[in-house]
């Protein structure tokens, strides 16, 4: 498991191991805690507590972290990772645990990671890449029978964020509309929640700055005016953005495989994989030249000389190559 995994996904896998456990959840069979609200002593006592009114128990703590650690924050210590391997040899079967390790994967090279494997059932979920999601979506869009034509699909696809509970909700709106939606009511029922999902909102921002695309550049704007007026937020944001997109590219012209990056970078190897593919295009004096044009946005900013949204605008402009309309 990865920390990259959509949280929708395993919930998804979650609540199928549920199912196929027990066949009615209520609260005499069914617990769910988190990690750092329990301790392992409380959870191993839980387990051995026979349900009231079922075959059999299902205790789900989410947040996991079985990796050893010798610090109080996180982890286990070697006493609790002892407790837990020894009931795990010989756990009662009336109880299933369900370990949500996925924002904590287990530590390759640690010595209880191959032991805890061993003990347990291990479900590995792949990181919903661009291509799953689509399909996802699309087989969604036929069990709704919600039959797009090729440009609305297309605006949809572009407006959706890789986020599958994200999805659901926008999904929602769709199978609510009377009628089959064109274009034009996707543009409207679909908003692009350019920053509401992490790096890979402002990338795609990003790129369209870097690539001068005028229009797609402005339609992002003018979508995100529409969502906040924290414009002097977005400096930050979009410079961050272009930072790491620096490093990366400066690290692999020296040299450095994708893994290393991500291992120097401390960041997720997707993250990686998908800054590499929209940098390629660009020389580092191009982003190292947008970072400079922002630095100046952020001292006329902030020593009033600017207006936040004007100058970001004109920032936008120019450096899409649309200055000259910005002067008619």
């Amino acid at each position: 498991c990865s920390s990259d995994l959509d949280p929708y996904l395993v919930q998804s896998k979650i609540e199928s191991i549920v199912k196929e456990t027990i066949r009615v959840r209520d609260e005499l069979n069914y617990e769910a805690v988190a990690f750092d609200e329990i301790t392992i002593s409380q959870l191993l006592a839980d387990t051995v507590q026979l349900p009231l009114f079922s075959d059999q128990k299902m205790i789900v703590v989410k947040n996991a972290d079985l990796n050893i650690s010798s610090t109080k924050k996180g982890g286990l210590s070697e006493k609790d990772y002892d407790s837990l391997s020894a009931y795990l040899e010989h756990p009662n079967e009336s109880t299933t645990i369900i370990f949500d390790i996925s924002e904590h994967p287990l530590d390759a090279k640690a010595k209880n990671t191959k032991t805890l494997r061993k003990l347990c059932r291990y479900v590995r979920l792949a990181d919903l890449d661009a291509e799953t999601f689509r399909m996802m979506v699309r087989q969604d869009l036929k069990k709704w029978k919600i039959d797009l034509d090729p440009l609305a699909e297309k605006e949809l696809m572009e407006r959706l964020p890789l986020d599958l509970a994200n999805w659901k909700q926008e999904l929602e709106k769709l199978i609510n509309y009377p009628g089959t939606p064109d274009r034009e009511v996707i543009c409207q029922l679909v908003s692009k929640p350019l920053f509401g999902t992490g790096g890979q909102d402002s990338l795609v921002f990003v790129n369209a700055i870097l690539s001068r695309d005028l229009k797609m550049t402005m339609e992002y704007w003018n979508d995100l005016v529409q969502q906040t007026k924290e414009y002097y937020g977005l400096i930050g944001l979009i410079s961050g953005q272009l930072r790491f997109m620096y490093q990366v590219k400066y690290l692999k012209s020296q040299g450095y495989m994708s893994d290393r990056i991500a291992s120097v970078l401390n960041v997720h190897p997707y993250r990686v994989k998908k800054t590499l593919e929209t940098a390629a295009p660009y020389d580092l004096e191009d982003i190292s030249g947008l970072l400079n044009d922002l630095s100046d946005l952020d001292i006329a900013i902030k020593s009033g000389k600017t207006e936040p949204r004007q100058g970001f605008e004109l920032f936008l402009l120019k450096a899409s190559g649309g200055e000259r309309l910005w002067n008619h």
